[in-house]
């Protein structure tokens, strides 16, 4: 058996030599410096096998919004493998001690974008979520509300548009409480050397939205200039109308806009007709890190009360193995080892019921759930929510 080990770098030489392969795994040309100044040194992982440096991963700290409240949540991402260290376990012990690092800092959740399924399965993620990419064609918008003003941003608005979206992310699930290394990424282009448009929709109570914009393309390519809608967010129609209206009046230069959203995104319900398109869906997988810490860190619905004896399969994670009694009431939740086990769900099943990605029935009829039939009802009343999505991408 090779031996595997997961450990910090040992030095910026061995991070380059990271960097030269992940570059190569995952097809980026970020020089070295520009990345390790964006991620931060601290947050790399490196993984070795009989000595020899294989791969590695970076890893961020964020919270996700699920039920109204910020769960702590680390989000792995450029998880590369050098080619011929692969299916050898190398990438499945990675992620193995990348979780249990998660477990010992304190975080309960684990959130990524996949570039596979099967690597992440192994390792207890599921599906829970995604953003679509709306596209929409500028001149048939046809919408002109300018009861708000639009005004462009400067940095003395970035208190009002982190508490713009902390309240529009806690409405939903799935969102992620923005840190800097997030706001950074939201308000400077990829490369770092361009800042994104910023705009302001505020009334006379002050701002009630906020949208950052970039324009891709140029009129020498083959599609000619479009108007990317980075990030958005609102605490009023009137805002999400002033949005679109944004948009109209670039008609004259840009024809094409594209946004990324839900399926049942709030900025097709504030268009008069039909002139969007879905263009691309991106899934995000979630791993329940910590069971007990995770049903007790997230938001519960008002009115919502029940109780679960849920038995969770594990393989990964053994602290999680075995039967919990869920208690829900009052918006909050109470967790505590036994019962049962009356609903038997596999952690995969789970995370995807947490987000309310998808119903404890329809779990059932995928082979990560088991129960009564009235069990799998209150499983799914207990999680049902808003669609989850995720704006960011990391």
């Amino acid at each position: 058996m090779p031996d595997i080990d997961y450990r910090l770098p040992a030095d910026r030489a061995e991070i380059d030599r990271f960097v030269a392969i992940a570059a190569r795994a995952l097809f980026f040309h970020t020089p070295s410096d520009d990345w390790v100044d964006d991620e931060g040194p601290d947050t790399f992982r490196m993984v070795t096998r009989d000595g020899e440096l294989v791969g590695g991963m970076t890893w961020q700290r964020f919270g996700m919004w699920v039920g109204g409240r910020s769960v702590p949540c680390g989000g792995p991402r450029a998880v590369a493998i050098r080619p011929d260290a692969r299916a050898g376990g190398v990438a499945q012990e990675m992620m193995r001690r990348n979780l249990v690092e998660h477990r010992e800092l304190g975080f309960p959740l684990s959130a990524l974008y996949p570039a596979t399924h099967k690597v992440y399965r192994r390792a207890g993620y599921e599906l829970a979520g995604g953003r679509i990419t709306w596209k929409l064609k500028i001149d048939r918008v046809s919408i002109t509300d300018r009861e708000l003003t639009a005004r462009p941003g400067t940095d003395a608005d970035r208190p009002a548009m982190e508490a713009l979206w902390n309240a529009f992310a806690a409405r939903g699930s799935g969102q992620l409480d923005k840190h800097e290394w997030l706001w950074r990424r939201v308000l400077r282009t990829w490369d770092r050397k361009e800042t994104r448009d910023v705009w302001i929709f505020e009334g006379d109570a002050g701002p009630e939205g906020y949208a950052v914009t970039e324009v891709k393309g140029s009129w020498e390519s083959s599609d000619g200039p479009s108007l990317r809608v980075v990030d958005r967010a609102w605490t009023t129609g009137r805002a999400a109308r002033r949005l679109l209206t944004l948009l109209v009046d670039h008609r004259s230069v840009i024809e094409r806009a594209s946004f990324t959203g839900p399926a049942g995104d709030p900025l097709l319900h504030a268009m008069p007709d039909r002139c969007y398109g879905e263009a691309h869906t991106q899934p995000w997988m979630l791993r329940i890190v910590d069971v007990p810490k995770a049903l007790t860190a997230r938001g519960w619905g008002p009115g919502r009360s029940g109780r679960l004896e849920l038995r969770v399969a594990d393989d990964v994670l053994p602290e999680n193995d075995g039967r919990w009694t869920l208690e829900v009431g009052d918006g909050r939740a109470l967790v505590a080892p036994g019962g049962s086990g009356a609903l038997e769900l596999d952690v995969r099943g789970l995370a995807a019921l947490y987000t309310g990605f998808q119903s404890a029935e329809e779990l059932a009829a995928a082979g990560l759930a088991t129960g009564s039939e009235r069990d799998l009802a209150v499983a799914s009343s207990l999680f049902a929510g808003p669609a989850p999505w995720m704006n960011d991408a990391f």
